[in-house]
């Protein structure tokens, strides 16, 4: 294998050289390890070699593996997710971070300026957040195979797809020299994930393949209600006409007499003065 190559893989990542678990694409091991993301898509993944997507250790060791091959490396944490460094972690305020609206407990992922870490330890009113990843320091061992590789160009995109987007099976693609025409499907219209990750898969497959133009396109289809739909529809709407036909009720006269107003006082008449 050799850099730019994109290679569809399967593995399992140990802690160490142990047989603790913490990931994989397999969903029968992630079940019996109760390690399951039901947010995940399970089963082999593609990547690109040598474009910085994968560890180091990892990286090279594909490059250095056959289709078909089982193979298993101890990655030292150099090659790994690095060495732990004390500048990667920070105290701060716990009245700062609760005006920030984030949740103090210890071991919990958080997110500040911009950086990915967990809170290490909460101490009175300081709290010390770790920036290093969580194994970071650690060995990482990896039981992988390379289960294919992708030549087409047409196999290249829906690589990219499955890379930064979801399983490319829904995409109608098709690829005419200079020129690919991507369908997208309705999964995808209404979806900001594909939004965000669509420049991402065009620029891919500029930079991997001789593609220089990508037009993807939209079917919007008028869509008949079905009967049952439309017999829910007419319900409603006789519901309504009979309603707005319906003769309003009249107001219940008032049984309370209407007070009526005091008599005015006539004034007395007034006295002559004599003469």
């Amino acid at each position: 294998m050799k850099e730019g190559d994109i290679v569809w893989i399967e593995y399992d990542v140990y802690l160490g050289d142990s047989d603790e678990l913490i990931e994989t694409t397999s969903k029968d091991n992630a079940v019996e390890a109760e390690i399951v993301d039901d947010k995940k898509e399970y089963g082999p993944i593609p990547v690109e070699l040598g474009k910085g997507q994968l560890i180091k250790g990892l990286d090279t060791a594909l490059m250095e593996a056959k289709i078909g091959e089982e193979n298993e490396v101890l990655i030292p944490p150099e090659d790994a997710y690095g060495v732990r460094e004390a500048k990667n972690l920070a105290l701060y305020p716990l009245p700062k971070l609760r005006r920030r609206g984030i949740e103090v407990e210890e071991g919990k992922e958080v997110e500040i300026d911009g950086k990915q870490g967990y809170i290490a330890r909460v101490t009175g009113s300081r709290v010390r957040i770790d920036f290093n990843h969580p194994y970071a320091g650690k060995e990482i061992k990896y039981k992988f195979k390379i289960t294919g590789k992708v030549d087409s160009d047409i196999d290249r995109i829906k690589a990219f797809i499955g890379m930064y987007y979801v399983n490319a099976e829904s995409f109608e693609i098709d690829v005419k020299k200079e020129l690919a025409t991507i369908a997208i499907p309705d999964i995808a219209k209404y979806d900001q994930n594909w939004l965000l990750n669509k420049f991402r898969v065009t620029t891919g497959v500029f930079d991997s393949t001789d593609i220089t133009k990508i037009v993807f396109t939209e079917t919007w289809e008028k869509r008949e209600p079905t009967e049952e739909e439309a017999a829910e529809g007419s319900e409603e709407g006789e519901a309504k006409e009979g309603a707005d036909e319906a003769p309003k009720a009249e107001e219940p006269a008032s049984e309370e007499p209407e007070a009526e107003a005091p008599a005015k006082e006539e004034e007395p008449p007034k006295e002559e003065s004599a003469e």
